[in-house]
């Protein structure tokens, strides 16, 4: 692409994107709350796996790429930041997987799906213009 042309994202992209954002932030919600008693479970019960932590990070990025998925959505460079975001959570979601906290699988396998149906956004593209 020459510079100085712009790319128009076709609406559905940027209307994709903007729901997966406000999905996400909702989500985020969920396995904050379900880290917080899982931290607890463990405390209690003196187990000797992190889910609960490992939950709190991965909800703070699944945060984190809710708000860049709906505030950049009509730009490159914040959707690729947003994927960037979703694997880092699937990331700490894998590595803290236990049986104290078996939704982190859930919410890993989501992040990943997220991430890819970004990538795919990202060649949703109906013209240059100048």
């Amino acid at each position: 692409m020459a510079k100085g042309q712009k790319t128009i994202y076709k609406n559905g992209a940027v209307i994709l994107r903007m729901v997966l954002g406000i999905l996400t932030i909702v989500i985020s919600v969920i396995v904050g709350f379900q880290s917080c008693a899982a931290g607890i479970g463990e405390a209690i019960s003196e187990a000797d796996s992190s889910s609960g932590a490992g939950g709190l990070f991965t909800g703070f990025f699944l945060l984190a790429a809710g708000i860049v998925a709906v505030a950049a959505r009509k730009t490159k460079g914040g959707t690729i930041a947003a994927i960037i975001l979703y694997a880092l959570a699937a990331i700490f979601a894998f590595a803290n997987l236990s049986k104290n906290f078996g939704d982190l699988t859930v919410w890993a396998v989501l992040s990943v799906i997220f991430a890819v149906v970004l990538v795919i956004t990202l060649f949703l593209q109906e013209r240059s213009e100048e």
